[in-house]
């Protein structure tokens, strides 16, 4: 499945006299890491507290100054009633929640992207820092970004440039939510999506552990979309007849990339061929020898481990490990 939009880590904003005291508190209270800039959506995920620790400028004033920033793996409602009631109470001066971030996958112009959002919503364009800073919770930060959004992203994989709105968070999430494949749709240029048709074939009948196994993949990847599956018979040769699964499948990727890495998910990481995944688009089968044409001297089994390789190392770990599991699976059948 496509994820086009989530919520960044919540934040929190606390004020205190005891900044290491607290500081060790909650690390020895909950698993936490000390983050900047640049590397707190790489270290956090959507349910995540953001923690900075601020210094106002006076009593009658919100502005305030960022002194220092950790992230806690909780749940930041969770977290504020822990707080508020477990913590000492003289280290905490006060806590306020902070801006909201919203995280949208896009692809292609997104200078285009981000100037309709802007004419449809509002907000103000700015860098990160600009759009965050002295923000509180009447603000909400968009960020966009090319990566699939169940993975944690550097900041140079967000486009430069955020929107900062002033009001309704809900309002304004349910609005970006409702146009993101709208907004997807403009930065490619209201470029067609691709209807392709993958056809899952073994001798051995392992057809549901092939499907999951490609599906865990493409699905970690945010490739596309499934619209139906079917049984059905194919013809390699004049009277031979197998039977096949049928996966119809829809991309904003061109087929030759999902071609590539159905060909890297045919073999085992010991060069064992396990399964046939052949790519059909507008009715016409993309073959191997479709990728790398101006290759000499080829070889179907090591261009498969190198594009293994490559696969491999887009994924997360959690679906590496699912990934050998199946295949784990799959060698019983052979035998």
């Amino acid at each position: 499945m496509v994820s086009l939009i989530r919520n960044g880590p919540r934040s929190l904003l606390v004020e205190t006299n005891c900044m290491k005291e607290l500081q060790e508190y909650l690390n020895s209270n909950y698993t936490c890491i000390s983050v900047d800039r640049e590397t707190m959506y790489e270290k956090t995920e959507e349910y995540h507290t953001a923690v900075h620790f601020v210094e106002y400028e006076d009593n009658e004033s919100l502005s305030y100054k960022k002194i220092d920033s950790m992230v806690i793996y909780e749940e930041s409602l969770t977290l504020l009633c822990n707080l508020f009631t477990h913590a000492p109470s003289e280290l905490i001066q006060s806590i306020r929640p902070g801006p909201h971030l919203l995280v949208m996958r896009a692809t292609g112009d997104l200078d285009k992207v981000m100037s309709r959002i802007k004419t449809d919503l509002g907000g103000e364009f700015g860098t990160f820092e600009e759009s965050t800073e002295n923000s509180s919770s009447n603000i909400t930060v968009l960020g966009i970004t090319e990566k699939p959004l169940n993975k944690n992203m550097k900041q140079d994989d967000f486009y430069p440039t955020y929107l900062k709105f002033e009001g309704n968070y809900p309002k304004i999430k349910r609005e970006l939510r409702m146009q993101a494949l709208n907004y997807l749709n403009i930065g490619i240029g209201k470029k067609d999506w691709n209807e392709i048709e993958i056809r899952i074939y073994d001798s051995f009948g392992a057809y549901k552990l092939h499907y999951d196994r490609m599906m865990s993949v493409l699905d970690a990847l945010e490739l596309g979309l499934v619209l139906g599956e079917s049984w059905s018979k194919d013809h390699p040769r004049f009277m031979m007849s197998v039977e096949v699964y049928r996966v119809r499948f829809l991309t904003f990727e061109d087929p030759e990339v999902l071609k590539e890495i159905l060909f890297g998910l045919e073999y085992l990481e010991d060069g064992t061929r396990i399964v046939d995944y052949d790519l059909y688009h507008k009715n016409k089968k993309l073959s191997w020898g479709s990728l790398r044409k101006n290759t000499k001297d080829r070889n179907r089994k090591i261009e498969s481990l190198e594009i293994r390789k490559k696969i491999m190392d887009k994924l997360d770990e959690g679906t590496i490990e699912e990934l050998l599991s199946y295949e784990m699976e799959i060698l019983k059948t052979r035998f």
